[in-house]
């Protein structure tokens, strides 16, 4: 390509250089050629500059095409990371503060745990309670065998009229823990102590009349043992239709059946069952009432708060293992987003191209306009030459001798 361009130039030089020559020798004016010879030169620079700013936008415009379609892809990829990376964080900072509960409370319970103490010991508590539960099952079956058997209650009526007079001392359990053990656990022993002399004497008197009528009973039972045993020698040591032995037998009879109504209608027998029906429920409500809180003290700080403290560390493990989880999917939603970024400042911008692109657009207007005119004065210049040329050969005349006179343009005779 070079050897041919020179080969052009010298080509064009030469033509050039013979047209000036001929110019010369018919005594031309120079400019027209001259201005052609520059129109020209325009002309063909700007045919090549043209051509290369139409080239750069053609490839421009590709490198727009591509880089808008790159663009959109990476675009595309950082809203994508963009819109994760609040909902990850959202979801760690959920995981954290549920972690940071799990660990609070837990640090909470165990403060509690070594809080939560009774100065009474396990097994006090649990003598009382299972006191207090002998105490109802001792109301039950009294209200069972006695009481309900007195008002002809029998099967489900009768073990639901014992259970509901047994369930009495459940009933009491809480105003006694109101009235009586709240007051003691604040340290306020006088009501305490009233009441405990109360039920002391209620429980001595129930005792001493419960002890009048064991003896009663046993005095009768006594008795009736004594005349047993005498029916049993007299029938043994006489005929049985002995009219003596009968009269005898039947007088030991009225004297067993004396005694028991004896034994039925005495009023320590009545108070004995009234009194001890009262002093079982009370007492079964005092024993859970002191025992319940020992064992649930206890309860508390050997089944319940350790449950609880396992329950959170579990949790607070579990959660841990989430967050971080979701903290490396957090770093590598960051991650893709800031390299969607970086392609996204390596690529050319969209933008920029289509600034360029104006650019060289109005560039290759401009350079249209400019050849329009270098072609119009090139073409002008070309016509003038010709003109001027044809002038100057129209005036030549042929002399005899053979000369040829050749006028300029001035009108003066040059002689060849």
């Amino acid at each position: 390509m070079s050897s041919q361009s020179s080969l052009q130039n010298a080509d064009e030089t030469n033509n050039e250089f013979s047209h000036g020559l001929d110019n010369g020798k018919l005594d031309l004016e120079k400019k027209h050629y001259e201005s052609f010879l520059s129109s020209q030169v325009l002309y063909n620079q700007s045919i090549e500059k043209l051509q290369n700013r139409k080239s750069e936008l053609a490839r421009l415009e590709t490198e727009l095409q591509e880089a808008q379609k790159e663009s959109a892809q990476w675009i595309e990829k950082s809203q994508q990371h963009t819109h994760q990376i609040p909902l990850k964080e959202q979801q760690a900072d959920r995981l954290r503060d549920t972690a940071n509960k799990a660990g609070i409370e837990k640090e909470q319970l165990r403060e509690l745990r070594k809080n939560t103490r009774n100065d009474n010991p396990f097994l006090i508590g649990l003598f009382y309670v299972l006191a207090g539960l002998l105490f109802i099952t001792g109301d039950l079956i009294i209200s069972k065998d006695i009481v309900a058997y007195a008002f002809g209650f029998k099967g489900f009526e009768a073990w639901s009229f014992a259970g509901g007079l047994a369930a009495l001392s459940l009933l009491l359990k809480p105003a006694y823990e109101r009235l009586i053990e709240h007051y003691y656990q604040e340290g306020k022993y006088k009501r305490y102590i009233y009441f405990k002399m109360v039920l002391l004497f209620f429980a001595l008197t129930t005792m001493a009349v419960l002890g009048l009528y064991r003896y009663d009973a046993f005095r009768v039972d006594k008795m009736k043992a004594f005349l047993n045993n005498e029916a049993t020698y007299l029938q043994s040591g006489a005929g049985t239709n002995s009219p003596t032995l009968i009269a005898k037998l039947d007088s030991l009879r009225r004297q067993r059946i004396q005694l028991n109504e004896e034994l039925l209608n005495d009023p320590w027998g009545a108070w004995s069952f009234v009194l001890t029906g009262i002093l079982f429920a009370v007492s079964g409500a005092v024993c859970l009432g002191v025992g319940t809180p020992i064992v649930q003290t206890y309860w508390k700080r050997w089944v319940q708060i350790p449950i609880r403290i396992g329950q959170m560390k579990r949790l607070e493990k579990r959660t841990q293992k989430q967050l971080e989880k979701v903290e490396t999917q957090l770093s590598q939603e960051k991650a893709q987003k800031a390299i969607s970024e970086n392609h996204l400042a390596m690529f050319s911008k969209p933008e920029e191209l289509q600034s360029e692109i104006k650019t060289i657009r109005a560039e290759i207007r401009d350079l249209t306009d400019q050849q329009g005119l270098y072609d119009v004065e090139r073409r002008v210049s070309q016509y003038n030459d010709g003109y001027v040329r044809g002038k100057v050969e129209q005036r030549t005349e042929q002399r005899p001798n053979g000369h040829v006179d050749i006028v300029n343009a001035n009108g003066q005779a040059v002689h060849s």
